[in-house]
């Protein structure tokens, strides 16, 4: 009898399904606007602070969309427990190169794009990052008040850098990277890394670009250098990750606090739990009051010719 009625059930189904030819459209509630920010800070570096609204999340994306959700005119402060500043604007069009690079990388998007764009930074060239310090983000615009906090915490130093061979032999003209790094026993260490290939901007891992010492504390570790690349390049298979015979490479390796770490995990998890049956998966601001990042850098930077 069961059998019999999840026949009549599969079947029924299936003439319902065929049977429904009229196009439906569902018409999903807009989020409430909120505020977005990409801010960072890094030792000898000013603070750099990018704020955005949020747009829909089907809407078309391209450099003339993006171009109207850059937000001008706020009131942005950034404290250090001794000294606040206020930071000014600044078009990205009249940034010097080595800033534009570094945007370029952190917004995934190319120089030449960037430039198309109509938007400004915020900065300031009264603070300069500090190694253990904490830093304190303030933004007030028309209603909307934000908070932040983020600590530059102390660099870990790669014991070493070198290179290997691709591990298929056709592919002699082509390398891999590796580092060795120590932790430092009894803390609770977080790590992102960042290539820059021939001089060009520092990209993280597309995938997988953070770590944390949870299983190797006070350990020597190998860590696969993998090529960083925007994600919104083309993805390919063959040459992902590695790098050409002749290429100067620079290693960017940043030690940051768990906040900071916890944002990128659950974003970069977020990026790569696609499909239809994927779990959503939420992403942990540090952002009271909005959305995004205001994260310390503990960066240090080493440099390596692929041979």
């Amino acid at each position: 009898m069961i059998r019999k009625w999840l026949k009549y059930l599969i079947f029924s189904g299936l003439i319902i399904l065929m049977g429904c030819e009229e196009e439906i459209t569902i018409k999903l509630p807009e989020g409430a606007d909120q505020l977005v920010v990409e801010g960072f800070i890094e030792p000898n570096m000013p603070p750099i602070v990018i704020l955005t609204r949020t747009m829909p999340y089907f809407s078309k994306t391209d450099v003339s969309t993006l171009s109207g959700i850059y937000v001008s005119g706020a009131d942005i402060k950034v404290s250090d427990g001794t000294k606040t500043v206020n930071l000014f604007e600044l078009n990205f069009k009249n940034l010097p190169d080595s800033i534009a690079g570094f945007l370029s990388a952190f917004l995934q998007l190319s120089v030449e794009d960037l430039k198309k764009l109509d938007f400004v930074i915020y900065t300031t060239i009264s603070m300069f990052g500090e190694t253990g310090k904490t830093y304190s983000l303030s933004i007030v615009k028309d209603t909307f008040r934000l908070e932040a906090k983020t600590t530059i915490p102390k660099p870990v130093v790669p014991d070493s850098l070198w290179v290997e061979h691709h591990p298929d032999p056709k592919n002699d003209s082509l390398k891999l990277i590796k580092m060795t790094i120590t932790d430092r026993a009894g803390e609770k260490n977080y790590y992102r890394y960042f290539t820059s290939v021939n001089n060009g901007a520092y990209y993280p891992n597309r995938f997988r670009s953070v770590f944390d010492d949870k299983l190797v504390d006070g350990q020597s570790l190998i860590v696969p250098v993998v090529r960083g690349e925007p994600r919104v390049a083309d993805f390919n298979p063959l040459t992902y990750g590695v790098y050409k015979v002749g290429d100067t490479v620079s290693v960017k390796l940043c030690t940051i606090d768990f906040d900071h770490y916890t944002f990128w995990s659950t974003f970069e998890n977020s990026v790569s739990s696609g499909g239809p049956y994927a779990v959503p998966v939420q992403i942990k601001s540090n952002i009271k009051g909005g959305l995004g990042i205001w994260g310390g850098y503990g960066a240090v930077y080493r440099q390596i010719i692929v041979k």
